[in-house]
């Protein structure tokens, strides 16, 4: 049994009832819907609550690839939060083993996708045109890698001198750009390609479990360069906060990381 709509209702009678306050002849209208499957109760779903703020995360909570994605992440240890505070009475679990599924979404656009502009300032491209690409299928590995990714940048950043730094670039890319930096943090850490060799995931995964991966060198060193790369266009250090949400910049940083590959492949003996 699932309430599609009525929280209000069942919140004030759980109240009511706390209070003893809730009358022994109440009637409450309701209408009952026996849904033969899900494709029907999504649009139950939709319907029935589009007068009231029901996000579209709350919205595909029950997409069978939602639970799929659930199911891959519990094979690594991971709880993959589906709804709001789906495991908050749950103390048993650490903090640092659920894994959002709208952060899921948003590090896997950024480093797979190399959209972290969509992924940190137009989120809610995740349930809607970006959906369908995200949450396509395909292996669990890339998901949980680009989760693991964004998170240790997240923490290398919050914990770095350059988020009081007085330079004005520094600080702004240290407090905003973490999907920019992970996004860059991928590469100089994994390659190209890295997405699809499942076994090499499988050991990436396995370091970060263990606590053993050296990724924080290469979440300073993507830091720096996207720092570099930001001095480097007049356009970008003149206007950072727009800088942040074009795609021009996501291509400029795609530009400049081949550049770098290929002078460090053309040194190589």
């Amino acid at each position: 049994m699932q309430i599609v709509n009525g929280c209000q209702t069942a919140t004030a009678l759980a109240l009511a009832l706390d209070e003893a306050a809730l009358s022994d002849n109440l009637q409450v209208l309701l209408r009952i819907y026996e849904a033969p499957n899900s494709d029907l109760v999504d649009k139950i779903v939709r319907t029935t609550n589009n007068q009231n703020r029901i996000t579209s995360r709350n919205l595909c909570a029950n997409h069978p690839i939602q639970k799929d994605m659930a199911t891959g992440f519990r094979a690594y240890g991971y709880f993959y939060e589906r709804k709001p505070k789906e495991f908050d009475k749950q103390e048993d679990i650490d903090p640092q083993k659920i894994a959002v599924n709208e952060l899921v979404a948003q590090s896997f656009l950024s480093i797979v996708f190399n959209k972290p502009s969509d992924a940190s300032r137009r989120k809610y491209k995740v349930w809607g045109e970006f959906y369908n690409q995200i949450f396509s299928g395909r292996i669990i590995e890339p998901y949980i890698i680009s989760f693991e990714i964004h998170r240790h940048t997240s923490n290398w950043l919050r914990k770095s001198k350059y988020i009081i730094s007085k330079d004005d670039i520094e600080r702004k890319l240290a407090n905003n750009a973490a999907f920019h930096v992970a996004r860059i943090t991928a590469e100089l850490f994994l390659g190209k390609g890295w997405e699809s060799k499942q076994k090499k995931m499988r050991n990436i995964i396995k370091e970060f479990q263990s606590g053993n991966s050296h990724i924080n060198a290469h979440i300073e060193k993507s830091y720096r360069l996207l720092v570099k790369f930001i001095r480097m266009n007049k356009k970008f250090s003149s206007d950072l906060d727009v800088a942040l949400k074009s795609s021009e910049l996501e291509r400029y940083i795609d530009d400049r990381l081949i550049k770098l590959s290929k002078k460090s492949s053309a040194m190589q003996p």
